[in-house]
C-alpha cells in the first residue's frame, strides 16, 4: 500500500488518509493536469458528478 502524507502550506502535517478522498488524481489516472478545465471535467466524469451542482471554489 502506498503511504500518503499530506502537509498544510505551512507545513503542518495534516491528518488525512488517501482513503479519506473518493479519488486521487496521479499522473497514471489523468489524461490532464491543472489548471486545464478539462482536468477538472474528466474527474467529474469518473465520479459521475454533475458540473452544475460543483461549487466554483472547488475549481479553483
Amino acid at each position: 500500500m502506498i503511504k500518503t502524507v499530506l502537509f498544510d502550506l505551512d507545513g503542518t502535517l495534516l491528518p488525512m488518509d488517501p482513503e479519506d478522498f473518493e479519488w486521487i488524481t496521479t499522473y497514471e489516472n489523468s489524461s490532464y493536469c491543472k489548471p486545464n478545465p478539462a482536468y477538472y471535467f474528466e474527474i467529474m466524469r469518473k465520479l459521475d458528478a454533475d458540473r452544475r451542482n460543483v461549487n466554483e471554489d472547488v475549481l479553483c
